[in-house]
């Protein structure tokens, strides 16, 4: 039968290392196997992206943000240093480095950088950022 995407509206995909194909749509985050699909979040996914580990990352609406590691998934929230739970993007720099925009409203936000371990710093306008409105990253 093949994979057969849903019908959902497809808004991304990726596809990590072991092949499982990665749909973010506008009913929240479903993988591949290669069998089936799987359904992971059922709303506020915003972005996705897989680190050099091959670690997914999912940028959330009001949760912040989720790493699988291939086995299991880790939360990050304001108690891991993010200024914010609202996640609007994610992209990971030549060096591995996971950065994610954050935001308030419509026109405040920041960016944070992964530790690679359980930390995100953040930067704001008062630590250089040229303003708060770092929504895409």
């Amino acid at each position: 039968m093949g994979c057969v995407i849903p019908e959902e509206s497809v808004e991304e995909i990726i596809v990590d290392s072991r092949g499982y194909i990665w749909c973010r749509m506008n009913t929240g985050l479903k993988y591949y196997d290669g069998e089936k699909w799987i359904i992971i979040f059922s709303s506020g996914v915003y972005d996705l992206c897989i680190d050099l580990a091959d670690n997914v990352y999912c940028a959330t609406n009001g949760e912040g943000i989720f790493k699988y590691d291939g086995s299991s998934w880790t939360s990050f929230t304001s108690e891991n240093g993010l200024t914010t739970n609202n996640v609007r993007s994610l992209c990971v720099d030549d060096e591995g480095v996971v950065w994610c925009g954050l935001y308030y409203s419509d026109v405040n936000g920041d960016i944070s950088r992964f530790d690679g371990v359980d930390r995100w710093e953040t930067f704001k306008h008062e630590n250089g950022l040229l303003n708060s409105a770092a929504f895409n990253i």
